[in-house]
């Protein structure tokens, strides 16, 4: 059977529900449909992002590939308002130790991907309707050629 191009999006969901602090687990095409998704107290939105593409070789056949996934911590607290938002970072500030232990490092033992490595999201924190959206960017090696 041949690998699906998304095999990775089901264990990076199976390794965030293994967090018993997060609510619920969100797999939106994009950050705008995140936006608009009900979030109780919290929840993760994971998000294909792309893929970054390193180095060619064997005549163009086999590509270094990074697979991307955005991980937004999306928490809720209607007391977090413009003059005084730091309820919501307590709030938030297990949820994003324990995301980032749960996915730094993290081995999906899929044939062709690598241990997940965490690098710069470029997308910043930001807030909606007392919510506030935490994003983390993590990539994985694919190892395959097509």
């Amino acid at each position: 059977m041949q690998s699906q191009y998304f095999e990775l999006e089901p264990v990076l969901e199976a390794q965030i529900k293994t967090i018993t602090a997060i609510e619920d687990v969100f797999t939106p095409f994009s950050v705008d449909d995140l936006f608009d998704l009900p979030v109780n107290d919290n929840g993760v939105g994971i998000i294909y992002v792309g893929d970054r593409v390193g180095e060619t070789g064997s005549s163009g056949k086999i590509t270094e590939i990074f697979q991307q996934w955005l991980v937004v911590l999306v928490v809720s607290d209607a007391s977090a308002q413009f003059e005084g938002t730091m309820s919501i970072r307590q709030k938030a500030d297990p949820l994003i130790c324990a995301l980032l232990s749960a996915l730094q490092g993290f081995n999906p033992n899929l044939k062709h991907y690598r241990p997940l490595k965490r690098v710069e999201a470029g997308v910043k924190v930001g807030s909606l309707s007392g919510c506030a959206y935490f994003p983390f960017l993590f990539e994985s090696q694919v190892m395959r050629a097509y």
